[in-house]
């Protein structure tokens, strides 16, 4: 990965995944230059389109726990203070 939040969560990953199953190797580590004469590393993983069907049931998920929320809080005091 490029992003530094990126390398950093995998590398986390593979310390975590290391720790459970020791036969997983590790990448090597980049020196972070330019890379323009490397070639983009191969994709693996999920489809875009598998990718964005996760991120579609995630979403709906969100917008249900959110209406479920509004429902249970319907009537009451934004503020949380007694309305009497």
């Amino acid at each position: 990965p490029r992003d530094e939040a990126a390398k950093w969560n995998l590398e986390l990953a593979l310390r975590l995944s290391s720790k459970s199953n020791a036969s997983i190797p590790t990448p090597p580590s980049s020196s972070g230059g330019g890379g323009a004469d490397q070639p983009p590393p191969e994709e693996s993983g999920l489809s875009r389109s598998q990718a964005e069907a996760i991120l579609a049931s995630i979403a709906a998920e969100e917008r249900e726990t959110r209406r479920a929320g509004a429902r249970r809080n319907a009537g009451r005091d934004p503020q949380g203070k007694k309305n009497w």
